[in-house]
């Protein structure tokens, strides 16, 4: 079990439950699930019962114990699985969830990172997920990567755009321009094309060209183009302002926890 402080107004608390289905946990799918959600009400409940009220957020880290390699593997299947289970609950309970997702156990960036990562994300989102977590992340969660992270947003991009589903209406069903065009017809030069092209999905860093066009680029690979998005956006991005009142007050909580951890003594004030 993982309880973790969360920024909340008032403060708050993150429950992390950490299952392993055949180690600390029943081998079973359905038991990780009871274990994980009992586990998850158990520190919720204790948060309330020392202070009323205390804002909580449901969340599971659950996965595998891969008995071939006695591993626990982040990119399997089962995580996004156990995964959409504990959205489910926290929806029961009228809880928001934070799940992990676009996790891979790959150590480099190869097409096992796309398949794992993928499925894990589409998975916690498609549930409900409120947030989605893991990007940038190999080996077990132990490794962070920028290119992986560059690809990961494209990737959460696509998923936005998936949850925001088809809108049904008149406009979008196109009935009347469909008339207008009649069969045989072409809709490339119609104001309805020209007004809704722009809501479809547009990459940044995923090829859509043409071989001929692709065969001209500089950088052909993608793991390269994700590592040059990676450095230019460390090289230009500009953080949001932190007040000086802030500033001290994380500077405050740091030299508390090294004091804590007797790695500094307080320093006089």
């Amino acid at each position: 079990m993982v309880i973790e402080s969360a920024q909340m107004d008032g403060g708050g608390i993150i429950a992390h439950p950490v299952p392993l289905a055949g180690a600390n946990n029943p081998i079973t799918l359905a038991g990780m699930v009871v274990n994980q959600n009992v586990e998850a009400l158990t520190a919720l409940i204790l948060a309330q019962l020392v202070r009323k009220g205390t804002r909580t957020m449901f969340g599971t880290v659950s996965t595998i114990m891969d008995m071939r390699t006695m591993t626990t593997p982040f990119g399997a299947p089962e995580m996004g699985m156990l995964s959409s289970a504990a959205v489910k609950m926290a929806q029961y309970y009228g809880l928001p969830c934070i799940v992990p997702g676009s996790h891979s156990d790959s150590k480099v960036l190869d097409p096992q990172i796309g398949y794992e990562s993928a499925i894990g994300a589409l998975l916690s989102a498609l549930a409900g997920a409120n947030f989605v977590y893991g990007l940038g992340t190999l080996e077990d969660a132990m490794m962070f990567d920028y290119a992986k992270f560059m690809l990961d947003v494209e990737m959460s991009r696509m998923i936005t755009h998936i949850l925001g589903g088809i809108p049904v209406n008149n406009e979008q069903m196109a009935l009347e321009v469909t008339r207008e065009v009649g069969p045989g017809g072409d809709f490339l030069s119609t104001d309805h094309t020209l007004k809704h092209m722009r809501e479809y999905f547009q990459p940044s860093l995923f090829d859509r060209n043409t071989r001929d066009t692709w065969n001209e680029l500089e950088v052909k690979d993608l793991n390269e183009r994700a590592y040059a998005a990676a450095k230019q956006r460390l090289k230009t991005h500009v953080p949001m302002p932190v007040s000086e009142d802030i500033k001290k007050e994380v500077e405050e909580i740091i030299e508390e926890y090294l004091v804590e951890a007797g790695v500094v003594k307080k320093s006089a004030k």
